[in-house]
């Protein structure tokens, strides 16, 4: 099975950390320093599910071909409803950092 991987845009910072929690490989445009930040999103990534509430950045990238989903809710809650079309399922798996998305691993005795 193919594990879906996501990036967010800087208006999803909280459902990004929500899919850290629940196991998925999640990237947050706010983790990086870029000067155009729709244009990173778009060229970079590129194997990566794009996140986005902004309709004109969802729309270049339907346009490029890039895999996007747009986000319509501001309450993080909902947005995680409307990822279910997706098929995410958010149970907290914890196997991910929620802040840099590092995987974690058990402490060795």
């Amino acid at each position: 099975m193919v594990e879906m991987k996501f990036i967010c845009d800087r208006m999803l910072g909280k459902l990004a950390v929500w899919l850290r929690i629940s196991g998925y490989d999640t990237l947050y445009v706010g983790d990086f320093a870029a000067e155009d930040e729709d244009e990173f999103l778009l060229r970079n990534f590129g194997d990566r599910i794009l996140l986005t509430k902004d309709k004109r950045l969802f729309e270049k990238a339907v346009k490029a071909r890039r895999g996007a989903f747009f986000i319509t809710s501001n309450d993080v809650a909902e947005q995680m409803r409307e990822l279910k079309a997706l098929g995410i399922k958010f149970q907290i798996v914890m196997d991910r950092c929620s802040v840099c998305n590092s995987l974690l691993r058990r402490p060795t005795i």
